[in-house]
């Protein structure tokens, strides 16, 4: 099934997949896509999509109420959990991200699950990104710290002031991935989404609910 998707609509529209350049273009865009979602998907509008922002696309999964998408943007691997009811996504997004950071001569493989409320912008007007430079900093922020024998969880004080200083900024970078996210949904579901408020409160748009940082 995947093999059938992938060779007719990853580069083009039906009717253009056989001009191998716009195939080239678009496929890179998959990266090792596979896929559990069933046949009636359609890869050609959402990998058009990812070649204006970037992205790499690497799987997609649906377990019970959830969508997985895994996804490489800017070096991270990003594995993201999106909660559906039909053709309602509920409005948190929780994303599991992963980088390897070199610094000098050490190597830094850091991990981190951040819960974002979604603020409902206009994909048409999105200015692409190319570089997430609020979540780098931060993180380079957080291997400086651990350099000062701090212990990097979000228990720590330190952290939570480091994370706390630059939340408002993130808070754009991560308004940006789940913009790009719903518009990809909805090209590759071809559905139109709403998103919903479900009965959780959180009195920030941005939880960090974990931060784990390993040398090597």
């Amino acid at each position: 099934m995947l093999e059938r998707i992938v060779n007719i609509s990853a580069g083009s529209d039906y009717k253009n997949s056989s001009k191998p350049n716009r195939f080239n273009k678009s496929s890179r865009y998959l990266s090792t896509f596979s896929s559990s979602l069933p046949d009636s998907i359609s890869l050609s509008p959402a990998t058009a999509f990812l070649s204006t922002i970037n992205w790499r696309l690497k799987r997609i999964t649906k377990s019970n109420d959830k969508i997985i998408i895994n996804f490489e943007f800017d070096g991270y691997d990003f594995t993201a959990y999106v909660s559906q009811n039909e053709f309602h996504f509920q409005n948190n997004f929780e994303y599991d991200i992963k980088k390897i950071f070199e610094k000098l001569t050490e190597r830094f493989e850091v991990q981190t699950l951040i819960l974002c409320q979604h603020n409902i912008k206009n994909s048409d007007k999105l200015d692409p990104k190319f570089h997430l430079t609020v979540l780098s900093e931060m993180i380079y922020r957080f291997i400086d710290l651990s350099h000062y024998s701090y212990s990097i969880s979000v228990d720590n004080s330190e952290v939570k002031k480091i994370f706390s200083d630059m939340e408002y900024a993130l808070c754009q970078e991560f308004d940006y991935i789940n913009t790009c996210l719903l518009s990809f949904l909805e090209k590759y579901l071809t559905i139109k989404a709403d998103v919903i408020n479900d009965n959780k409160r959180y009195d920030n748009a941005l939880i960090m609910k974990q931060i784990q940082l390993k040398t090597f």
